[in-house]
């Protein structure tokens, strides 16, 4: 599923910025981004977060009234390591690399939740074809950084990028991200 940053990098930024992981989540700048997405899970749903980080949406999605099971998988050990801190009720963090994720894990959710990580990923696209049937909430940056391998400028490049894999995608601005929601279609659907 294409290459991501090397994972001690990613380790190392986390034990870097240690106590910015840890600050509460609407100290952050990322907030508003972290409540649109929780704002748009169903009470109930089960949540499959693809790069949780130091877990502070999870802690967003349970002050939005998020019940449901959480599960957050993020590439950095560290990162893993500071989301186990936050104690948020009924969440696991777990460390994986996406490229060996699953269909049998993602068919046990009812919502996928990715902020800001396909544009880390070379082939996200097969990322998001092992998401088919599923309601996909994701953001994606509309600026570059280190380890991006795409951004996103403007609306139509996420239209150009993702609206033949999902249904009904809907795409807002949300901070200095689009925010991104549709049912992921699946390979067999686009081609």
């Amino acid at each position: 599923m294409g290459k991501l940053r090397k994972a001690a990098s990613y380790n190392e930024g986390y034990r870097r910025q240690q106590r910015r992981f840890m600050a509460p989540p609407d100290k952050h700048p990322s907030h508003g981004r972290w409540t649109a997405l929780a704002r748009a899970v169903p009470p109930k749903a089960s949540v499959l977060d693809l790069g949780c980080g130091a877990g502070h949406f999870a802690e967003v999605l349970r002050s939005e009234g998020g019940e449901g099971r959480y599960l957050g998988l993020d590439y950095s050990i560290e990162a893993v390591k500071l989301a186990r801190q936050r104690e948020v009720s009924g969440a696991t963090f777990k460390r994986m690399d996406l490229r060996k994720l699953q269909r049998k894990l993602v068919s046990r959710f009812d919502v996928i939740v990715s902020g800001q990580v396909f544009e880390h990923l070379e082939d996200d696209l097969a990322l998001v074809d092992l998401l088919a049937g599923k309601l996909v909430l994701f953001t994606v940056p509309t600026f570059d950084s280190a380890g991006h391998v795409r951004w996103f400028p403007q609306r139509q490049t996420v239209v150009d990028r993702y609206t033949d894999r999902f249904h009904g995608l809907v795409i807002g601005p949300v901070g200095r991200s689009w925010f991104c929601c549709g049912v992921a279609k699946g390979a067999s659907e686009v081609c």
